[in-house]
């Protein structure tokens, strides 16, 4: 299906695909807090995010390389997604 260059790059597709949805479900939340006048959580969701990402980076690349950054974006991205969650089940609890 793919030219064969690109055949390295068949076993990100899976766990990009899954990190762009945890992504996506992120920036929705981040609307919600944005639009109930909770910025200040967006800016805390997004650096809580980012830590834990560059943690599993740190932890995965140098083991597995592009795949060991391909999981370590979904685990960052999901923990900004269940941080991001915690925050807007707060919003309407």
């Amino acid at each position: 299906m793919l030219p064969a260059e690109y055949a390295s790059a068949v076993d990100l597709i899976l766990p990009l695909g899954l990190a762009a949805v945890a992504y996506a479900i992120s920036r929705v939340q981040q609307g919600i807090l944005i639009a109930a006048g909770r910025s200040g959580r967006v800016s805390t969701v997004e650096v809580v995010g980012m830590f834990a990402a560059v943690f599993f980076y740190f932890a995965l690349i140098p083991a597995f390389g592009a795949s060991g950054a391909a999981y370590g974006s979904i685990c960052g991205y999901l923990v900004t997604a269940l941080v991001g969650a915690w925050y807007v089940r707060r919003l309407y609890k």
